[in-house]
C-alpha cells in the first residue's frame, strides 16, 4: 500500500491545538507543530487516524519536542488504537526516559533507556504484527539501532494499528511534526509537502480551482465523463536544499462517487507531455483520503530528482 496517512497540513485534522511558535518544528519541513499544552488532563487527546497496512508493518516518523524537560517527567506522550479503539500500545516518559509499552493478553514495557533530547529529534515507531503476537520497537534520528522494544507473544482479539492518538499526562508542554504513516521502513526519511498553485493542461472536471486548493472538505471539483482529466501545477519545491535522495512520489487526494456515472478514478502525473497513470481507485460514496504512488519518475524510469518535483503536474482521471 505504501504511504498510510499524512498529517503535513493544519487542514488535515478537523480540530486540534496548532502552535506556530519558532523552535519547536523544522521550518525546512513545515511551519507549525500539532500542540499537547501541558495544562491537559489525560482526557484530552487528538486523533489522528490512518489506513490499516495490509501485512505485517506499520510504521510512524514523527518529531517530538517537549517543553522545560527534566529527567523528573513523567507520563504519556501518545497511544496507538485498532480499528476497534482498543489501546495497543502507548508511547510513555518515565523518568524523563521514552518508552514503549505493548499491550495484547498481557502487557510488556520496554526499558526506559532513551532520554529525550531538550531539541527537535526525530523518532521512527515500527509496529510488527507477524503471527499472533506484536513488536514494537523505536528508533531516534534514522538509527538502525533499536533503542526500546516491547514484545507480545499473543494480541488477542486486537487488531493492527489504525490511529495515532495525541494524548497527554503529566508532562509539559509537547510538539509534534512532519507526522506521517506508512508500510514501509520511514527511517531517514523526511515528509516534503507540495501544494497544488495553478491550473495544468488537462480542465474536465467541473469546478474551480479554489475549491481544490483550499483543501476543505465542503468543496470539491466533479466530472460526469470517463475519461476526463484534471490536471495542476504545484508550488515549487522548498524543502531542504540537500538531499540524500527521493523515496517516492506520492498524490494524496479526498474523493468519493456519485450515485450516477464514472464510479473509478485514476490518479496521475504529467511530465514532458505525457500522461503517466497510477492505477485505478475505488472510492465509496463517502469522501475519503487516498494516495497514489510513484517510486520513480515514470518518465525516466530512473528515481526522482528534486528537479523534477516543479515540473510535474499532478491530476485525476474519471474512469467507468
Amino acid at each position: 500500500m505504501g504511504i498510510l496517512a499524512t498529517y503535513l497540513s493544519q487542514a488535515d485534522m478537523e480540530s486540534g491545538h496548532i502552535s506556530t511558535t519558532a523552535g519547536k518544528f523544522d521550518t525546512e519541513i513545515t511551519d507549525f507543530a500539532w500542540w499537547s499544552p501541558n495544562e491537559f488532563s489525560v482526557g484530552d487527546r487528538w486523533n489522528f487516524p490512518h489506513n490499516e497496512a495490509t501485512g505485517d508493518d506499520t510504521w510512524y516518523h514523527f518529531g517530538i519536542i517537549v517543553d522545560a524537560f527534566d529527567g523528573g517527567d513523567d507520563g504519556h506522550l501518545g497511544w496507538l488504537l485498532d480499528a476497534a479503539a482498543n489501546q495497543i500500545c502507548k508511547l510513555r516518559l518515565i523518568d524523563g526516559k521514552l518508552q514503549v509499552e505493548a499491550i495484547g493478553t498481557t502487557t510488556v514495557v520496554s526499558t526506559p533507556t532513551v532520554t529525550v533530547p531538550a531539541t527537535l529529534a526525530r523518532w521512527d515507531l515500527h509496529v510488527d504484527r507477524a503471527g499472533a503476537g506484536m513488536t514494537i520497537t523505536l528508533y531516534e534520528n534514522g538509527s538502525g539501532t533499536a533503542l526500546a522494544t516491547a514484545t507480545i507473544t499473543d494480541t488477542g482479539t486486537f487488531g493492527t494499528p489504525a490511529m495515532f492518538q495525541m494524548a497527554h499526562l503529566d508532562h509539559d508542554d509537547a510538539y509534534f511534526s512532519e507526522l506521517y504513516m506508512a508500510d514501509f521502513d520511514t527511517r531517514d526519511t523526511r515528509p516534503i509537502r507540495q501544494n497544488v498553485n495553478a491550473v495544468g493542461n488537462h480542465t474536465a472536471w467541473d469546478g474551480a480551482f479554489g475549491n481544490v486548493s483550499d483543501e476543505s472538505i465542503m468543496t470539491s471539483i466533479k466530472e460526469a465523463t470517463a475519461t476526463g482529466k484534471e490536471s495542476y501545477n504545484v508550488e515549487t519545491y522548498a524543502g531542504p536544499a540537500t538531499l540524500a535522495g527521493i523515496s517516492r512520489v506520492a498524490i494524496k487526494l479526498r474523493a468519493s462517487k456519485g450515485a450516477s456515472g464514472p464510479s473509478n478514478i485514476n490518479p496521475l502525473v504529467r511530465i514532458g507531455g505525457t500522461d503517466y497513470s497510477a492505477g485505478n481507485i475505488g472510492p465509496t460514496t463517502t469522501p475519503l483520503i487516498y494516495f497514489a504512488e510513484f517510486l520513480q519518475n515514470p518518465d525516466t524510469s530512473v528515481d526522482w530528482v528534486k528537479a523534477d518535483l516543479d515540473t510535474t503536474e499532478i491530476g485525476v482521471e474519471a474512469i467507468t
